[in-house]
């Protein structure tokens, strides 16, 4: 007798064999799934859509693309804004140097001039940076990292006040913070390949019209901090100096 005569003969039989068949194709289309998903990411697919959401950022005013880097659980954009705003300033009025350190705000430029989406950090925020950068924790948003800046700054750009080769750091993060100096109406543009000046949304609660700002430097001064290693804090007049911009976003 026929195998096909058989499964007639016996319709328990016939019920196991359809269950088989539908087990079988099952784990086809499970395979088949798996398979197209397997694809995707060995040609690239999958990940690179990940890449370009994490890794670059494009301002919509203008079509400018950033870099864009995750540190701990803050995500910033991973180099100084370069958005023209009325008053905004390029260093020595070169569009040269806008293009390699950004513009130069004043502090209510600054606390505007972040793209939707993205803001300016305030000092607790800069502090969260530099403890995740130096491996320390606290709370105080004054904080002075001893290491931090060699962590941040870029890897070259950074000069003594001869423009020699001096202070460069090591980018363990990403974060590529250069030089652009700052303009003051007492000094004018000063600074560039020295010292990186970006203005935080932190004010000063007894100076009105002064807002903090947090300092890179390359080494050199009086203090410890300035040694081209750490990060400094001050504060500066909002209305009469002009500094660089880094854009934390939003959570």
């Amino acid at each position: 007798m026929s195998s096909n005569e058989n499964a007639k003969a016996n319709p328990k039989k016939l019920g196991k064999l359809r269950g088989c068949a539908l087990i079988l194709f099952g784990f086809s289309i499970i395979i088949l799934i798996f398979g197209i998903i397997s694809g995707k990411k060995e040609d690239g697919q999958g990940e690179q859509v990940k890449k370009d959401s994490e890794g670059e950022f494009t301002d919509s005013r203008d079509g400018r693309k950033y870099k864009a880097v995750k540190i701990g659980s803050q995500t910033w954009i991973a180099e100084n804004l370069n958005y023209d705003m009325p008053g905004s300033k390029c260093y020595d009025n070169n569009p040269d140097n806008c293009n390699k350190y950004g513009r130069l705000y004043d502090w209510e430029m600054a606390m505007k001039a972040c793209p939707n989406g993205w803001h300016l950090p305030s000092n607790k925020e800069w502090a969260f940076l530099y403890r995740f950068a130096d491996g320390t924790s606290g709370t105080d948003s004054f904080y002075e990292s001893p290491t931090a800046g060699k962590y941040l700054k870029a890897t070259s750009g950074w000069t003594d006040y001869n423009g020699n080769p001096a202070g460069n750091g090591e980018d363990k993060f990403g974060f590529s913070a250069l030089p652009g100096g700052g303009f003051s109406a007492t000094v004018a543009f000063d600074g560039i390949g020295r010292y990186g000046t970006w203005w935080s949304s932190s004010e000063n609660d007894t100076l009105s019209t002064y807002a903090y700002c947090q300092s890179i430097k390359s080494d050199f001064g009086q203090k410890l901090s300035d040694n081209g290693e750490g990060t400094d804090w001050g504060h500066d007049q909002k209305t009469k100096s002009l500094y660089s911009v880094r854009c934390v976003k939003d959570n």
